[in-house]
């Protein structure tokens, strides 16, 4: 457990401008931090002893049905339902003038 503001978004940006640098599109600990530390002398077992995790597999469920509509079409059938109310004919047309603006 650590203390509840130890590690804060400025604390790891401090961190990463003092002890790192980028090295070919790659942020790489920097030399000078590498001698300090003895971090060349480490390995990974070092900073985690214990047994690396073992993950259960479980299969990607497959969703069962019929396929989602598109959103095209269920544009088109929401205009088409509100063609029917009667004083829904400003509404339809700015929503068809929308649609076509969306399609090109």
């Amino acid at each position: 457990s650590r203390r509840k503001h130890l590690f804060s978004r400025d604390r790891l940006k401090l961190f990463l401008k003092q002890h790192c640098e980028p090295h070919d599109g790659v942020i790489k600990a920097k030399a000078t931090s590498i001698e300090k530390y003895n971090l060349a002398e480490q390995n990974f077992s070092y900073f985690f002893p214990d047994e690396p995790p073992t993950f259960i597999f479980s299969p990607a469920s497959r969703r069962r049905g019929r396929p989602p509509k598109r959103a095209s079409a269920s544009l088109e059938d929401n205009i088409a339902a509100k063609r029917n109310i009667p004083g829904n004919k400003s509404k339809v047309s700015r929503e068809r003038a929308r649609f076509q603006k969306q399609k090109e």
